[in-house]
């Protein structure tokens, strides 16, 4: 049980932990000094987790709550979820958290299996202000952006695979978000884009991402089709949103091979 806790690292802290997490482990201890899971759980971000596993969790009612989230620039808070661990995955949910001016809410997990993290989010968006991501705020008007999500990301492989529906945006929105993709101005067929929201408005937007590439689908007012994009890479985006979280994950001692 947490009481008014908070923890404070070089690049992060959390402010005004409270509340309780479940926690069920059976771990192999080694006369080395080595860990490992005794045995392993399944995970799978684009489904929803199976009542019966989590009902001991969520009939006790017993919330985690954190008021303030900050890494880096980036704060989001008050978060309020159910915490449940076991074996190899940290689970969230029911989460609801402040995020950009708007809020996010759903389910959770990072998957700790040794040599294969993984961290899986299936929510939904609703009115944040994507102008925190980009690298200039002032650049663009305020205007916020409702979606569905349902995400997982490799960190051993670099991989980020699912999707992304945007059914309400508007062309602030739509350019703000060409704009965390391809800051520089590069892609050829996002400048297009950008050409045609000068006289047209987008009526939605798909986001698919496998095998390390990003398949994008815009709707336009003055299209009869959508404008399908396909094989952007995705490499550039996760290097530059998460490469330093991504080197020290891969220093932590539970990312060492099972015995």
């Amino acid at each position: 049980m947490f009481h008014h806790l908070s923890v404070y690292g070089k690049d992060f802290s959390l402010k005004d932990i409270n509340g309780k997490i479940t926690l069920n482990e059976e771990m192999n201890i080694y006369k080395d000094g080595n860990v490992s899971f005794n045995y392993l759980l399944k995970t799978n971000p684009f489904q929803r987790v199976d009542f019966s596993r989590i009902e001991p969790y969520l009939t006790t009612q017993e919330k985690l709550s954190i008021q303030k989230i900050k890494v880096k620039n980036i704060t989001a808070g008050p978060l309020q979820a159910v915490v449940p661990i076991e074996q190899n995955v940290i689970r969230l949910q029911q989460f609801d958290m402040k995020l950009f001016g708007g809020n996010v809410a759903g389910q959770l997990y990072l998957d700790t299996t040794p040599k294969d993290w993984k961290f899986g989010v299936l929510m939904r968006v609703s009115r944040v202000d994507l102008r925190e991501l980009l690298q200039d705020k002032n650049k663009f008007k305020a205007s916020l952006v409702s979606a569905r999500v349902a995400l997982e990301f490799s960190f051993a492989k670099r991989l980020l695979q699912g999707q992304i529906d945007i059914t309400k945006i508007s062309q602030s929105q739509l350019l703000q978000l060409l704009e965390i993709m391809d800051p520089q101005h590069k892609e050829a067929q996002l400048n297009k884009v950008r050409e045609l929201l000068r006289y047209a408005y987008p009526k939605a937007v798909s986001i698919d991402m496998e095998s390390g590439l990003l398949n994008l689908s815009i709707s336009l007012s003055v299209l009869d089709n959508p404008i399908v994009i396909r094989g952007l890479p995705l490499s550039p985006l996760i290097e530059r949103f998460s490469f330093d979280a991504l080197q020290k994950i891969d220093k932590l001692p539970l990312t060492k091979e099972q015995k």
